[in-house]
Parts: C-alpha cells; sequence; structure tokens
C-alpha cells in the first residue's frame, strides 16, 4: 500500500503545486472546489456550458467534412460513369469486330443428325437446294453447334465458315427456296400418304416437284439458313422479331450482322447496339424482358 502512496505522490507531485497555486489566486478552498466537481449538478452545469461553447464549432465541423466527402463521392461517380461509357463503346466495338469477323459464316438449323455424318457433305447438299454450286473445298470449316442435351426436340444447328464472302452472300440470297422446298416435300409426302390409304386417289397435284431431289436429312425438318451472329446482336433479333409477331411491325430480318426493322409506317430502321433498339421500342411504345443462355434467347413483354 506504502508503494502504491509514494508511487500517486510521484505522479501528482508536479500538479498539486500548480493546482495549489491556482486555488490560492481564486482564494477558493481546494476541498471545496473537490466537492463542487463531485456534485452532479455542478458536471451538469459544466458539460451545458461546454456543449454550448464547442458543439457549434463541432457542428460546423463536420458539416465541413460532409461536404468535403460529398464533393468527393460525386468525383468519383462522375469518374465511374465516364468509366462504365467507356467500357460500353469498347464493349460495342468489340461486339462490331466479332461480327465482321463472321461476316463468311452461316448457320444452318433443321438438318437433321446423324452418326458418321459430315456437315462439309450436308452443306454442299444444302448448296445444291438454294442454287449454289459448291465444292468442299470452298468450306473454310463447318461443325454442329450446342450441347445434344440442350436439343432433344431438334437437331443442333450448323456453323458454316466459307473461304469467301461471296459464297455465303449467295447462300443467303438464296434461301428463300427452302421455305418453298418445305412446303413441297410436305404437301408431296401428305399426297402418298393419302395414296397409300385411298388406292382410288390418284391426284397428284406436285407433279413438277421431286421429293427424290431433297436428301433424307433435311425431309423432316424445314431448314433455315442465318447470319452467324454475336451473342448480342442474336438477342436484339429475338427482340425485333417479338413486334413482328404481335403485328406492330410490317417484318424484320437480318443482312451482315445488322437487324432491319420495317415499321407500319414503311420506314426502315437499322439496328445493332442496344441503346438503338431501346429507341426503336420507345417509338412503338413497348418494353421487354429478356431471359437468354448460350442456346436460347426468350423475350417476354412487361
Amino acid at each position: 500500500m506504502d508503494s502504491d502512496n509514494d508511487s500517486d505522490h510521484v505522479l501528482l507531485d508536479p500538479v498539486i503545486p500548480e493546482v495549489v497555486s491556482t486555488n490560492e489566486q481564486m482564494h477558493v478552498p481546494i476541498d471545496s472546489l473537490i466537492m463542487a466537481l463531485k456534485n452532479k449538478a455542478v458536471l451538469s452545469a459544466i458539460s451545458n456550458a461546454l456543449a454550448t461553447v464547442l458543439m457549434p464549432q463541432i457542428h460546423e465541423e463536420i458539416k465541413a467534412t460532409v461536404q468535403h466527402l460529398g464533393m468527393k463521392v460525386k468525383v468519383l461517380e462522375h469518374k465511374v460513369s465516364e468509366k462504365e461509357r467507356e467500357i460500353d463503346i469498347l464493349k460495342e466495338k468489340v461486339d462490331e469486330l466479332e461480327q465482321y469477323s463472321r461476316r463468311e459464316a452461316i448457320r444452318i438449323s433443321g438438318i437433321e443428325e446423324r452418326d458418321g455424318e459430315s456437315t462439309d457433305e450436308l452443306v454442299v447438299k444444302v448448296g445444291k437446294l438454294v442454287g449454289v454450286d459448291i465444292q468442299a473445298s470452298d468450306i473454310n470449316r463447318s461443325h454442329r453447334v450446342g450441347h445434344p442435351s440442350n436439343y432433344k426436340d431438334e437437331p443442333r444447328p450448323i456453323i458454316v465458315r466459307f473461304r469467301g464472302y461471296y459464297t455465303k452472300k449467295s447462300f443467303v440470297k438464296g434461301r428463300g427456296r427452302l421455305k418453298q422446298i418445305a412446303t413441297k416435300v410436305k404437301l408431296t409426302t401428305s399426297q402418298r400418304t393419302n395414296k397409300s390409304s385411298d388406292n382410288n386417289d390418284t391426284t397428284n397435284h406436285n407433279d413438277d416437284f421431286d421429293l427424290e431431289s431433297v436428301p433424307l436429312e433435311m425431309r423432316r425438318n424445314p431448314v433455315y439458313i442465318n447470319d452467324d451472329l454475336t451473342q448480342k446482336r442474336s438477342k436484339l433479333a429475338a427482340i425485333a422479331r417479338r413486334p413482328f409477331k404481335e403485328g406492330k411491325i410490317q417484318g424484320t430480318w437480318v443482312a451482315d450482322g445488322i437487324i432491319f426493322v420495317k415499321k407500319i409506317d414503311g420506314n426502315t430502321t437499322l439496328v445493332t447496339k442496344q441503346h438503338e433498339m431501346d429507341l426503336l421500342l420507345g417509338s412503338l411504345s413497348l418494353k421487354y424482358v429478356i431471359r437468354a443462355n448460350d442456346e436460347e434467347t426468350t423475350v417476354k413483354q412487361v
């Protein structure tokens, strides 16, 4: 206990003379001062007095700090906004370059899959149907795309990259024939089915069409030829088809990666970017939500 008291004396020794001196100058007994400080009312009064003096200053300092931080936040938000815009521009440029790299490619859908098939040979057969005479050597590469599990009810499409742009252009130009062929195949097949069930019916409304000219792999489903689009433009094309199905535009089609939309008034709008599609939908008072994955894009109106 003595050592503790000695320690306290050591700590207080430099302070006591100053306090005593100040107390003597104020002519206030130090015991009375200590007793006053133990009084809650006195402490409350001192606290209120200090708050009255210090709080406005503290408030101003806090206010100035908040304003300063607020300005910093605005500057940072502006910088983030600029960076986001730069990123959007870069994404658009990347999409343009990617789409340009696909200018010699198409996707062919509807051809039945068979074990040991040669997609190059299938492409050559499609060429004959659309009036384009090509050899396998005109094809840079072809293969099925997508996982079989994602195409349980339909064959996987074939992606084809030709060695020349004009070969691809010829395929796209002649794809309208495929729709006519699909109609004739359906009609001829139906007639043959009817003949087999009714031997007295010898009528043939499709005498000029040779079903045997259509490869077996292309008889079951309609065959379609489309541009090989980037994922982004594929979504835009899917969005454009929705108002067409609803009768709110005259038509939509894709050429060289550009989505064309013909409105009811006859004007045609070109779309390659999301904001262009947003403007188009806005002019039609439409809004859609998109749900997409690698294999399918679903568009619903909201």
